[in-house]
C-alpha cells in the first residue's frame, strides 16, 4: 500500500489529521525553556511521549536531527517500534 493511501486510511479511522513532531532537544543547544533537562533520558521519554499521543495523530514525525549522538539511530528503531506497538494496543 502506498504512503498516502495508507495516511488516508488513517485520517478516515482515527478522524483526525494531526501530525505529532518529537524534537528531544537537550539544554546545550541554546533552548532551556523548550529543552530536555540535562538528566533527561531522551529516549525513556520519547517512548512516553509516543505511548500519549499515538492514539490521537496520523503520523509521528522524528527530527533526526536531535538523535545525531552514540546510538541515535539504534534510538530511533526503538521509538518507531514502540510506535506501532502503541498503536497495535
Amino acid at each position: 500500500m502506498r504512503i498516502t493511501q495508507r495516511i488516508r486510511d488513517l485520517i478516515e479511522e482515527k478522524q483526525s489529521a494531526i501530525m505529532a513532531g518529537l524534537d528531544p532537544a537537550p539544554a546545550q543547544l541554546g533552548r532551556e525553556q523548550y529543552s530536555l533537562p540535562p538528566s533527561t533520558d531522551t529516549l525513556s521519554f520519547a517512548r512516553h511521549y509516543v505511548a500519549a499521543v499515538v492514539p490521537y495523530v496520523v503520523v509521528l514525525k522524528l527530527n533526526v536531527g536531535y538523535f545525531l549522538y552514540p546510538d541515535g539511530i539504534r534510538h530511533i528503531r526503538a521509538i518507531v517500534r514502540h510506535a506501532h506497538v502503541c498503536r497495535e494496543h
